[in-house]
């Protein structure tokens, strides 16, 4: 094992064995770079060679404790006991994130040894080079896949590298495909009959035909920053669940279907090309609406706009609507013109390692967002 190797894993099992307590809390991600994670699947494959070699012939049992015996190479032992303490770790960790630098990737990454995992975060590593796909399918939870995937049937139908044939995924809930450069959907959303938060953020979608009628059980939904010209259709399930809709950044001139979706608390329409307050006379339907976002559509620079949108609002939510109005939140009910700033986010990022191999992270989710999920911060 080349010394560059012999040292990831040295520091990779000194951390664990440091922190791995708190790593294995519910909520706490481990972040791995492909590099990294590749060096520790050869060093298991390296192990599980060696015990097989150490198997009694006479029994077929290899012995409980392994050693390099009779080597007299002490750096030898310490990568065996390292990698024997990996090997024994790694399939407790259920969040995984795995970051790609700017090296090529050689050959395959495997995730086979990460064997309780519910959390898998992938970032700039292409889908057809992940396997272990298919044996994670029914335990995950969680999917957060950014610049990897040219299509959700990748990864979906096709388990990444695994080109496995299509199954439901029966337990994953939450799905992030933000900044994949899509342009389209597929049939392999019908594999996600579970899932209640959806982001598809700042990809290329114009629209997105019938395929998200396939998720019944939606509550959250970005849309953020695609081209969309049309509000989303959604199963008749769905209409009446969703309770947080983004659809910032679009190419909406109009709100034709948001009448439908009854029970929404949060709609976000920021950043479209909504000219006239006509345009969201449809916001009337929408008797359980408490925050609503306009600002950057040219509508927004009118005037009157604040009593202008007020006329269109469901008399019900516009008692306890938060307004967004360019810069401001402003409470429609308060009729005084009382102006009450966002509470932002504060958490702080810390490094607890220096080494650019990997990291600990824990979760947080913005406020006032039901059901939501957001980034990591690195504590």
């Amino acid at each position: 094992m080349a010394m560059h190797d012999r040292e990831v894993i040295t520091e990779l099992a000194n951390l664990l064995r440091t922190s791995g307590d708190w790593i294995l809390e519910e909520g706490v991600k481990l972040s791995l770079t492909s590099v990294s994670l590749s060096i520790l699947n050869e060093g298991f494959r390296k192990l599980e060679n060696y015990r097989l070699q150490q198997i009694d012939t006479s029994t077929g049992v290899a012995p409980v404790n392994l050693v390099l015996a009779n080597k007299g190479d002490d750096d030898k032992n310490r990568i065996f006991d390292d990698l024997t303490f990996l090997y024994a770790f790694i399939p407790k960790i259920s969040a995984l994130k795995v970051i790609h630098g700017t090296s090529t990737i050689q050959g395959p990454i495997c995730l086979e040894e990460f064997r309780n995992l519910q959390v898998l975060e992938v970032k700039k590593v292409p889908v057809h080079l992940l396997s272990g796909i298919e044996k994670l399918q029914l335990q995950l939870c969680t999917i957060i896949c950014s610049r990897c995937i040219q299509a959700a049937q990748d990864l979906f139908e096709a388990c990444g590298g695994d080109m496995c044939s299509a199954h439901m995924w029966p337990k994953l809930t939450t799905v992030s495909l933000s900044s994949n450069n899509l342009d389209t959907l597929d049939g392999s959303f019908r594999l996600l009959p579970a899932v209640k938060t959806l982001d598809l953020s700042q990809n290329m979608l114009r629209n997105t035909e019938n395929y998200l009628e396939n998720l019944t059980n939606l509550h959250y939904v970005n849309l953020s920053c695609n081209r969309l010209v049309h509000v989303p259709t959604f199963s008749v399930t769905a209409k009446h669940r969703l309770v947080k809709l983004i659809l910032s950044n679009n190419n909406l001139d109009n709100i034709d279907g948001i009448q439908e979706l009854i029970n929404l608390v949060e709609l976000d329409l920021s950043g479209n090309c909504l000219c006239t307050h006509d345009k969201i006379n449809l916001l009337c339907y929408l008797h359980r609406l408490n925050v609503l976002n306009l600002r950057e559509n040219p509508l927004a620079y009118h005037a009157n706009h604040r009593l202008l949108t007020v006329q269109y609002l469901s008399p019900v939510a516009a008692k306890e609507l938060n307004f967004y109005f360019l810069s401001y939140s402003i409470a429609v009910a308060d009729r005084t013109g009382t102006v009450c700033f966002p509470t932002p986010f504060t958490g702080e990022e810390h490094w607890l390692t220096g080494t650019g191999l990997w990291s600990i992270t824990g979760r947080w989710s913005f406020n006032g967002s039901a059901g939501s999920f957001g980034s990591d911060y690195m504590f």
